[in-house]
């Protein structure tokens, strides 16, 4: 007889997790940005994501007295409320410790911000608010 088959037995809650015994030099996350309707037409999930600045891996990792924590360093973002149409952007961390941040558009129109919530909800002229979809980040070396 199996245990989720016997009258009034409740299975202990199970979890499931990994655990990283190695990590890359320079992370990349793709934000899932699409969902299907009820009919199974794709649409742009428009939802904000907060992202650290700084991500600390290390509660996920295979040695417990191991550490790796990341630095945010880049992102690509998307205006536009349909998945086949809008306008992407890239937002840098300055190349100079403390110099800030850039959104890059394509026309060249640089905007520079030393604050990291500009990044995250990134908004240009303004006006239009952009959505990041791919976020980068680049492993923290030594104390810091």
């Amino acid at each position: 007889m199996r245990a989720q088959s016997r009258p009034g037995y409740t299975a202990p809650a199970q979890q499931r997790y990994i655990r990283l015994t190695s990590c890359p030099d320079v992370l990349v996350i793709q934000l899932t940005r699409t969902a299907l309707d009820l009919y199974g037409n794709e649409f742009k999930v428009m939802t904000d994501h907060d992202f650290p600045e700084i991500l600390d891996l290390s509660e996920y990792l295979a040695d417990p007295t191991a550490q790796v924590r990341y630095r945010f360093s880049g992102m690509v973002a998307h205006h536009g409320n349909e998945i086949g149409a809008g306008h992407y952007i890239a937002g840098v961390r300055g190349a100079v410790e403390g110099s800030g941040f850039r959104l890059i558009n394509d026309s060249r129109k640089v905007v520079s911000t030393n604050n990291f919530a500009d990044i995250q909800q990134p908004i240009w002229d303004k006006k239009d608010r952009f959505q990041p979809y791919v976020l980068y980040y680049t492993k923290i070396r030594g104390k810091k």
